[in-house]
């Protein structure tokens, strides 16, 4: 029986090769993850440098008693524009008033944001860096509490994520890494709307 010569270099190199195999799927799988724009919370978990949670928009029972107010108000105009003969804008107004007074009774949905590596993360869409330009954070407690993205998109030039109670500082921290800090101003809509609670 001759002796059989067993190249050491060969055999480890094989090895190497499928350690290294084994090592590259997970990611691999999870990088998938990372080019759709709807990502699962176990992705954005494994790669957040920061995260947060926060509702929608703050419920105050003075903004229900207003906006209920408003939608009986429309709906009273759309009354006064059927007396006159003006059917669309008594539909119009019937429309408008019903939205109103629904919205003062809908709960705040809450949103869960994270920022990664890539981008920022929004309810399990990810905004990724290379498509923001710049970040602004709108902070003056009760009524601003929200980051601001300026994205280079022309259809959604801005994204707006509420901040609930995150530490402003810590969050901006962050983002100097990979954005731009670019001041933003609210425009007068914004402001009566954040006023009126919306």
């Amino acid at each position: 029986m001759p002796n059989a010569t067993i190249d050491l270099r060969k055999l480890k190199n094989e090895i190497k090769s499928r350690s290294h195999d084994a090592e590259e799927e997970p990611r691999l799988e999870l990088e998938e993850n990372f080019h759709s724009d709807q990502l699962s919370e176990e992705a954005v978990s494994s790669r957040a440098l920061l995260e947060w949670s926060a509702p929608e928009f703050e419920h105050h029972a003075d903004r229900s008693t207003l906006l209920l107010g408003a939608g009986a108000l429309l709906a009273i105009g759309g009354i006064v524009a059927v007396i006159l003969g003006n059917y669309l804008f008594a539909i119009f107004l019937g429309v408008a008033g019903g939205l109103v007074a629904s919205y003062a009774f809908r709960k705040p949905l809450e949103i869960r944001s994270a920022v990664t590596s890539r981008g920022l993360v929004v309810s399990n869409r990810l905004y990724e860096f290379e498509n923001l330009d710049s970040f602004w954070i709108f902070y003056d407690p009760p009524l601003f509490r929200e980051l601001s993205l300026h994205s280079k998109k022309m259809f959604m030039p801005f994204v707006r994520v509420p901040l609930g109670e995150l530490d402003p500082l810590r969050l901006r921290g962050v983002l100097l890494r990979f954005l731009k800090e670019e001041k933003q101003e609210e425009s007068l809509i914004d402001i009566l709307a954040k006023r009126l609670g919306f």
